[in-house]
């Protein structure tokens, strides 16, 4: 049974990503963004709602843009944390995948307090903005700065599709 309004969030959250990834077919947006935070990470919200007004202005389909943990802790973020090899010290991020079916991914490291505390953390807009360049352009890959705050990782399961669709994260 879900045990809070996080876990009760979270999960309908998750069957509408997996069942817009499901019905989506082939998508021609360059990147699947995941957002993982915290009740408390009123910073990294911030620069999700900046996401998320960006791909709204664009027509983006919600399936390439999600959020979880925003109402506090849930099942659900924690099992995505773990899938996707992370910590709870690793949160608040964005995950950066371009598929469904992608195993590799990218994620940045966001600034987690309050807004005024972006100071190092100002790396997501020039992703962004990769990522309406290429949109704009009609171009279906991003081509991610070489930095030290962007880390490759790799999922435990086969694709990021295998990930949504594992007993574990078929709740309740």
């Amino acid at each position: 049974m879900v045990s809070s309004h996080a876990d009760s969030h979270d999960l309908d959250k998750l069957t509408r990503w997996r069942q817009g990834l499901a019905e989506a077919g082939q998508s021609h947006f360059p990147v699947y963004a995941v957002f993982l935070v915290g009740l408390e990470h009123s910073a990294a919200h911030d620069v999700f709602r900046e996401f998320r007004s960006s791909f709204e202005g664009r027509s983006v389909p919600y399936e390439n843009l999600v959020i979880f943990g925003q109402h506090g802790v849930s099942k659900t973020s924690q099992e995505l944390s773990a899938a996707f090899g992370l910590s709870q010290g690793d949160i608040p991020l964005l995950a950066l995948f371009s598929s469904p079916d992608a195993q590799t991914f990218h994620t940045l490291h966001l600034v987690g307090g309050s807004p005024s505390e972006t100071a190092g953390g100002d790396l997501w807009r020039d992703i962004l903005g990769r990522i309406e360049t290429a949109l704009d352009a009609g171009v279906n890959t991003l081509d991610l700065p070489s930095t030290t705050e962007i880390f490759t990782r790799s999922l435990k399961e086969s694709s990021l599709a295998a990930v949504l669709n594992s007993p574990s994260m078929r709740q309740p």
